[in-house]
């Protein structure tokens, strides 16, 4: 699980990616890796950061989480240390 720690967020990414990676036949699509990943995103600022990616992809008709790579870059933005 990830709760927004700075120190924490790329250790988790490596290890959803491993994840996925591993059971390809399960998590074999763009949404299935995004909604899957929220699941974990369960304490603190991944919460709140999730729960508002919810909102927006529930917004859509029919709803819409987006591509694996937009969410890695968005989160990426969002939890990973400035340069």
């Amino acid at each position: 699980n990830y709760e927004g720690s700075i120190d924490d967020a790329e250790r988790w990414m490596h290890s959803v990616e491993t994840y996925f990676l591993i059971n390809p036949t399960i998590y074999s699509s763009d949404q299935t890796k995004v909604t899957v990943a929220l699941q974990y995103m369960t304490g603190g600022d991944a919460h709140i950061w999730a729960d508002t990616f919810y909102r927006e992809a529930f917004e859509k008709s029919p709803p819409d989480f987006g591509t694996w790579k937009d969410f890695r870059k968005s989160f990426t933005k969002s939890f990973h240390p400035a340069d």
